[in-house]
């Protein structure tokens, strides 16, 4: 039987981004139709339940995948280190690190920062925000103009900070690897538990403002399920190649997703629980389909097929290039006082015009800047490949 120390591709994460892709997007469509039939007059997410019922709770259901886009990045761009360290082997290569980073992550999301320049101008910002934004440091400047019409990347700065972050750690704690595999691998889940705690004491010491709360140390959390999974693979490879792992792994799923129905029929009133709630619904969501693969099974075929891989190959441009898509349709297709009539008027063709785009974007943006890194970015792998420590999307994270 396989087990997690010979599985090198998390099949099934491919469909996890595309999913979380699908997500947000959808999210962001009956907002932005709930706000272009009308002003809104109590907090949005209520008014989203209260005026599109089961739609709307089913789009706020959706949005909180974007967590599941923070537990993926954690997991695999911690992965390879967490093998390092805990197996006291050599780290990867930090310039090759670097620069595959780079091309994975710039390349799409300038253009789509200059595209919503194309489309939407500065709309009345200051000059200085176009290389602020593409720089990855729009959170600090979230109420100019130009910013809201992509302020989806976000994410994007701190999945950038994280990047830096995780060699410097690796770099630091690699001169101390004391102990046996499992002790290294106990310290790796005491810094995933320290960046939870960081997020919390962080986020209830300071102000409750959008940059306070979206600048890395306030979703650092995010990242921990993630690098603790990486951790627990690493260092008990033994026990989670099991027929058990396989039994857990649908109950572990279904109970993320659980988690995420459970909070968004909640008010935002408790922060804290919602966030551990969160977390902890995301880290179920990609913890189960690991165990899965970790016991040596093939990943469900709902998550692995064409319609998800292909999905998952452009669900970053679908990501960078949704929001400026509903914010375009919606200006010229929304009808005041209807906000049915404008969901139905906006949703299919904001879904087929993102999916149009992003499938340009992948063709000539994405997919040629993935080939400089050496190898091919959308060939798939032979079954001797798959136990390669090189998954094909693994350096996407959105």
């Amino acid at each position: 039987m396989r087990g997690p120390s010979t599985v090198g591709r998390f099949s099934a994460g491919d469909a996890l981004r595309g999913l979380s892709a699908l997500g947000v997007m959808g999210l962001h469509v009956v907002e932005f139709a709930l706000g272009g039939a009308g002003p809104i007059t109590t907090e949005v997410y209520e008014a989203m339940r209260a005026t599109y019922g089961a739609v709307g709770f089913l789009a706020l259901t959706a949005g909180l995948w974007i967590s599941v886009f923070f537990v993926l990045s954690g997991y695999l761009i911690s992965r390879p280190f967490a093998k390092a360290y805990v197996n006291a082997g050599p780290m990867p290569g930090i310039s090759r690190y670097a620069r595959n980073r780079v091309l994975r992550i710039v390349p799409a999301f300038w253009v789509a920062v200059l595209a919503t320049l194309v489309v939407f101008g500065l709309s009345g910002s200051s000059p200085w925000v176009l290389p602020l934004t593409l720089g990855f440091g729009q959170v600090f400047a979230p109420a100019q103009p130009f910013i809201t019409h992509i302020s989806q990347g976000w994410t994007l700065g701190a999945e950038m900070t994280f990047y830096v972050l995780v060699p410097v750690f690796a770099l630091c704690w690699g001169r101390s690897a004391a102990g046996s595999k499992q002790a290294r691998g106990a310290r790796l889940l005491a810094l995933a538990l320290a960046m939870l705690f960081g997020t919390i004491a962080w986020r209830s010491l300071g102000p409750h403002e959008v940059t306070w709360i979206e600048v890395f140390p306030g979703v650092a959390a995010y990242f921990a399920p993630g690098v603790a999974l990486a951790a627990v693979e690493m260092a008990w490879p033994g026990r989670l190649a099991s027929a058990t792992s396989r039994r857990l792994a649908a109950p572990s799923l279904l109970l993320g997703v659980g988690l995420f129905f459970a909070i968004a029929a909640t008010s935002g009133q408790f922060a804290l629980w919602r966030l551990l709630a969160q977390l902890a619904g995301a880290g179920l969501i990609v913890g189960g389909a690991l165990l899965r693969e970790w016991s040596g099974a093939p990943p469900w075929k709902l998550l692995r097929n064409r319609a998800t891989d292909w999905l998952g190959e452009r669900s970053y441009s679908i990501y960078v290039l949704h929001f400026g898509v509903a914010l375009w349709l919606t200006d010229r297709l929304a009808v005041s006082g209807h906000p049915w009539e404008t969901l139905l008027r906006v949703g299919p063709l904001a879904v087929l015009i993102t999916f149009f785009l992003s499938d340009l974007s992948w063709r000539w943006v994405e997919r040629p800047f993935l080939r400089l890194k050496g190898r091919p970015a959308a060939r798939r792998g032979t079954p001797e490949e798959g136990h390669k420590m090189r998954p094909r999307h693994a350096e996407f994270d959105a």
